[in-house]
């Protein structure tokens, strides 16, 4: 799935799992992307589980986004509330 963050910049990412509870989110880190995270959401079954292309990484990424972008963690986290919104 795709969403805007609030500055406009896409997110790209995919649910598993049980469709209720508290979802258990998988953030990547440098250079990777959400399909990393392969093996361990076949490892818990049951879980509500959201895995997040993060911004400039993965089907994320895109022109807005390059090395002079916000990558603070706050925007990251502005960015993962965006997604459990959604």
């Amino acid at each position: 799935m795709q969403i805007r963050a609030q500055d406009n910049v896409p997110l790209v990412f995919e649910q598993f799992g049980a469709e209720d509870g508290i979802p258990l989110v998988l953030l990547h880190g440098l250079s990777q992307q959400r399909h990393y995270w392969g093996p361990v959401i076949d490892r818990l079954p049951g879980r509500q589980i959201v895995a997040v292309d993060q911004r400039g990484h993965g089907d994320s990424a895109n022109d807005d986004v390059d090395a002079t972008s916000d990558f603070s963690i706050e925007r990251c986290a502005t960015d993962v509330m965006c997604v459990l919104d959604e």
